[in-house]
């Protein structure tokens, strides 16, 4: 299937670019520093180096493609979703991660449709939560807001100080976030810290009804430390080519919160994949059904968490399966993240790395026999189920 998006990138001569930025920089990329009630446990990476990347061969792990660095730093792309980057002062602001509920009753969530990546995490009894990424915009309000697990600091280490919105936390997972933000990892913003930023809705039931205002949220009281926001995974650009191996796929359901799986539509209007979640469209309180251009599937491990052992801990580094759903299509291929101060290599079977479509990119962090296929007859039947 062509790329649809091809020529929206205006990417001019990108590898002489890129080989006079390597010649000026030695071609070297490293890493930034690492990596409700219940939490999870991990221990916090420290600050990592990898090897040189060179433009002839690219070091598997690298946080981002030199290439795709140096267009963004010139101001061609926009660094967590792979758009257009109509403004530079967008580098020059800091993401907002925020944990967001998705429990039944937390339903309909508010904000999450704006947001660039959205991971799901399973936590305890079998269920699921968000950690949604915010840079491009900012919503009004984001929520319902519920506690941290120790999962999220590994998949915030690559931002480089975002801000982490969430209300409470067990003692562990606390100290985890203390020791994470001294590392300078991210900025805690929850609700003890940044009440003000925070109200809570009297028209949803507790633990449900908590909200998040980002606006409110005064950046330079909690922090001026620098920011340097490097892509988590890649997207295509002007001449690229969908990946060797894609199949075209009409839906597919991810059964990680086993309460209520997670089944997608591809959705051709909207050139993205239209979420149903307990047998309905999944949608936003704005009236928008989430339709993410991408979805990953990553499967990997969940240990007992040291934190809560009610709770899983996941596992992002090291290697695994993965499948890319893209474009109305699906690619499978494998995982690769050497230390969490890293975003994810996705690796098509022959080894070269997968790009998706620009735009919003949910991510499910899934165990095996989670993932299965919809056929055409069966993309209705998820949505009524």
């Amino acid at each position: 299937m062509p790329n649809r998006l091809r020529g929206a990138l205006r990417l001019v001569a990108v590898i002489t670019m890129v080989a006079l930025f390597a010649a000026a920089c030695g071609g070297n990329e490293t890493p930034i520093g690492a990596p409700e009630e219940n939490d999870d446990a991990q221990d916090v990476a420290t600050p990592t180096s990898v090897e040189p990347v060179t433009i002839e061969e690219e070091a598997v792990g690298s946080p981002v493609e030199i290439e795709d660095t140096f267009t963004r730093q010139n101001g061609f792309i926009q660094p967590l979703n792979g758009l257009p980057l109509e403004d530079d002062s967008l580098l020059s602001i800091r993401p907002i991660a925020v944990k967001i509920d998705n429990d039944e009753k937390a339903r309909p969530q508010y904000g999450i449709e704006e947001a660039d990546l959205v991971y799901e995490v399973l936590v305890e009894n079998q269920i699921t939560r968000f950690l949604a990424i915010f840079h491009s915009s900012y919503p009004e309000k984001v929520g319902p807001v519920r506690s941290a697990r120790s999962s999220d600091i590994d998949l915030m280490a690559p931002l480089a100080n975002p801000l982490f919105a969430y209300s409470g936390s067990n003692d562990i997972v606390g100290q985890e976030v203390r020791t994470a933000q001294a590392a300078g990892l991210l900025v805690s913003t929850n609700f003890d810290q940044a009440n003000s930023a925070y109200i809570d809705r009297q028209d949803r039931p507790a633990p449900h009804h908590r909200t998040l205002f980002p606006a409110k949220l005064n950046q330079d009281q909690f922090t001026t430390a620098p920011i340097t926001v490097r892509p988590v995974f890649r997207y295509m650009r002007e001449d690229d080519e969908v990946s060797a191996g894609a199949i075209d796929t009409a839906g597919f359901e991810v059964s990680t919160n086993q309460r209520t799986p997670a089944a997608y539509t591809w959705n051709d209007d909207e050139l993205g994949w239209s979420r149903i979640q307990a047998g309905t469209a999944h949608v936003a309180e704005s009236g928008a059904q989430l339709t993410p251009a991408n979805v990953v599937v990553l499967e990997i491990e969940y240990t007992i968490s040291r934190a809560d052992a009610a709770s899983p801990q996941a596992i992002t580094t090291g290697s695994g399966k993965a499948t890319v759903f893209t474009d109305g299509q699906r690619i499978e291929g494998s995982w690769q993240r050497t230390v969490s101060s890293q975003g994810f290599d996705i690796l098509n079977a022959d080894g070269t790395k997968i790009r998706m479509q620009p735009g919003q990119t949910f991510v499910h962090l899934s165990q095996a026999g989670d993932l299965s296929l919809l056929g055409p007859d069966d993309t209705g039947a998820a949505q009524d189920q």
